[in-house]
C-alpha cells in the first residue's frame, strides 16, 4: 500500500503550507489612541487622551470618565420656591464627563486600517454660576468607519458650540505584537 502513504504525506503537506499560510496572516493587536479636546478662542485646553487595545478583526469597548452633578429638580409641595435660597435641590442626575467608545479594526489595501464603531465624548468647560451652579459639559458622538495610515493621527471629528468653544476627536492606530 505504498500509494496510502503517499496520499498521507501530500495531505500532511498541504495542511502544514496551509498552517504556515493562516500563521503569516495571523491578525496583531492594534492600539487605538483616542484624543478629545477643546479649543476656545484660539487657545486649546490640556485634551483627554485614551489609548485601547483592539484585536485585528475584532472589537474591543472603553467607558473611562468621572460622573458630575446635575441639579434635575427643585423644591417640595409648600417648600420655597427655586428663587429663594432657603429652598433646597431634591434630584440630581449624574452625567459622565469622559469616554465611551465600542470600536473595531479590520486591515485595508496598502498596509492601512480601517476603524469602525461609536464614540460617545463629552467635556467639562467650566460652571455656569446661579443657584446652585451647573456645570457646561459638551458631548460629542459619533458612529464612525474610518480608514487611516498606521501611526498618523487624524483629526476626524471638530464641532463648534458658542457656549463651549471647539470640541474635537483625534484618532491613531498603530499596529503592535
Amino acid at each position: 500500500m505504498p500509494h496510502a502513504s503517499i496520499r498521507s504525506a501530500a495531505v500532511l503537506v498541504s495542511l502544514t503550507l496551509a498552517a504556515g499560510a493562516a500563521a503569516q496572516t495571523s491578525a496583531p493587536n492594534v492600539k487605538l489612541s483616542i484624543e478629545v479636546g477643546r479649543t476656545e478662542t484660539g487657545k486649546t485646553s490640556l485634551p483627554s487622551r485614551y489609548e485601547m487595545i483592539v484585536p485585528m478583526n475584532g472589537s474591543t469597548q472603553l467607558n473611562s470618565g468621572v460622573r458630575l452633578p446635575v441639579p434635575a429638580g427643585w423644591g417640595v409641595p409648600g417648600a420655597p420656591s427655586r428663587g429663594d435660597t432657603a429652598g433646597g435641590i431634591v434630584a440630581y442626575s449624574f452625567w459622565t464627563v469622559g469616554l465611551a467608545a465600542k470600536l473595531s479594526v479590520y486591515p485595508k489595501a496598502q498596509g492601512r486600517l480601517e476603524v469602525q464603531g461609536s464614540i460617545d465624548a463629552s467635556v467639562l468647560k467650566g460652571w455656569r454660576t446661579g443657584n446652585p451652579d451647573v456645570p457646561l459639559i459638551g458631548v460629542i458622538s459619533e458612529n464612525i468607519d474610518v480608514t487611516i495610515e498606521p501611526g498618523k493621527r487624524v483629526r476626524f471629528m471638530s464641532v463648534s458650540e458658542p457656549e463651549l468653544g471647539s470640541l474635537y476627536l483625534e484618532l491613531a492606530a498603530s499596529p503592535i505584537d
